[in-house]
């Protein structure tokens, strides 16, 4: 699994900036690690509880059809599905916050003048950043899919209404069977409906992205 070597940049930090500014960095770096791991956590959560539910076979598509349409509804099936969808919005929800911290370190660790940590925000950071290289990195994750997809779904959901989940049953050629989540529109973009599987997916490449943003920052701060 790709990481971030934080205490080469914190070390990086003491011997060229003050300790004050060294505090502000660490504080942000401890706060983007636990929220790594905390994206780990619940994306891993989520598998977890699943798995008994999460197979492809026909049997498993016959067998998860009766278990839905059966009046006596298996109520651990129900309790692992709910967990599934919190675990899954938790996920996404965390991993959104990572570029945003990201940006405070990196900030620190560049423009330690820039104090005021409500002015600072990743959008900012790569307008401002002069490093043209590692600016288009950062471009890169700003116009990805996954940010953008990301950034949507947590803010329909924190500002607008939920992105409804649901369990469905396919027929498809992978006869998939799990939660997807509904289409919606943001400030005029549509999305389409997403399944549990392609959200983890996107939930993954953010985390692993902003990691690789810090593995170069190590590389960019003196």
């Amino acid at each position: 699994m790709t990481s971030w070597n934080l205490k080469a940049l914190r070390e990086k930090l003491q011997a060229s900036h003050d300790k004050a500014d060294v505090d502000r960095a660490v504080t942000y770096m401890d706060s983007f690690d636990w929220k790594s791991k905390a994206a780990l956590y619940h994306v891993n959560t989520a598998n977890e509880v699943f798995s008994k539910y999460s197979g492809r076979k026909d049997e498993d598509v016959i067998e998860m059809m009766h278990r839905l349409f059966s009046e006596e509804f298996d109520a651990e099936f129900e309790t692992a599905r709910r967990i599934r969808e919190f675990s899954l919005v938790a996920a996404a929800t965390t991993v959104h916050t990572l570029p945003e911290v990201l940006a405070q370190v990196i900030t620190v660790s560049i423009n330690p003048e820039i104090k005021n940590v409500h002015s600072i925000s990743f959008n900012g950071v790569v307008k401002r950043i002069m490093n043209l290289e590692y600016k288009s990195k950062l471009e890169a994750l700003q116009e990805s899919f996954e940010y953008q997809y990301i950034h949507a779904f947590t803010n329909t959901i924190k500002h607008i209404s939920l992105v409804k989940p649901k369990y469905n049953v396919g027929f498809d050629e992978q006869n998939y069977h799990g939660v997807v989540f509904d289409s919606f529109t943001f400030k005029g973009k549509d999305f389409e409906s997403i399944r549990d599987e392609k959200l983890i997916e996107l939930i993954n490449l953010i985390r692993t992205h902003c990691v690789k943003l810090g593995q170069d920052l190590n590389e960019l701060v003196c």
